[in-house]
């Protein structure tokens, strides 16, 4: 019984995390590939294997695969959870202190590593006070609008002044303008 007992191993040091993230950067490709068939998987076990092979050539304590794969899924939620208290303390109402900007190398090495969307998440497109939706509004020219011209010929008080609509020509396109100007007329 007593040789199920994990035994708890020593601390990874700084240069030791930093050396796991640099041997997982060359084995990105495989070890952060989403998908999940008989194929990656014996790929992403044998990118583990090499990384534990190098990993524990120069290091000081023997570290086995499930150790090094835990240590960097631990990484990885302390940098989502770094990154995360970062962009509420910004977007926080309200005074306090500034959160420190500069990252660890250890959280620097981590984004550099996984796909910053699951780090950040997808901006929200349909906000209405997202800059895109904002900007992406239909860019009318000036011309593509009905222009309102006062008959000026008989200038007088009588409130039967002449208005004439000048609409312009029907093309593919200012065809959706003349839509919007046909009806604003009715």
């Amino acid at each position: 019984m007593e040789l199920d007992k994990k035994r708890k191993a020593y601390i990874f040091s700084i240069e030791e995390q930093l050396r796991l993230l640099d041997l997982i950067t060359k084995e990105k490709h495989i070890i952060e590939n989403k998908t999940t068939n008989k194929l990656t998987n014996d790929e992403k076990d044998q990118a583990w294997q090499r990384v534990t092979t190098v990993f524990n050539a120069v290091a000081i304590h023997h570290r086995n695969m499930e150790q090094l794969k835990t240590k960097y899924d631990n990484l990885k939620t302390k940098t989502r959870k770094i990154v995360a208290a970062q962009k509420n303390h910004v977007k926080g109402t309200g005074g306090g202190a500034p959160i420190n900007d500069k990252l660890d190398p250890v959280v620097e090495a981590i984004l550099k590593i996984i796909n910053i969307k699951t780090v950040v998440g997808f901006e929200n497109v349909f906000d209405s006070e997202n800059d895109e939706f904002v900007n992406s509004g239909m860019d009318l020219n000036i011309t593509d609008l009905p222009v309102m011209i006062i008959n000026d010929d008989n200038i007088s008080n009588d409130i039967n002044t002449e208005i004439e609509n000048i609409m312009p020509t029907c093309t593919e396109e200012n065809a959706v303008t003349l839509m919007i100007c046909n009806c604003l007329s009715i």
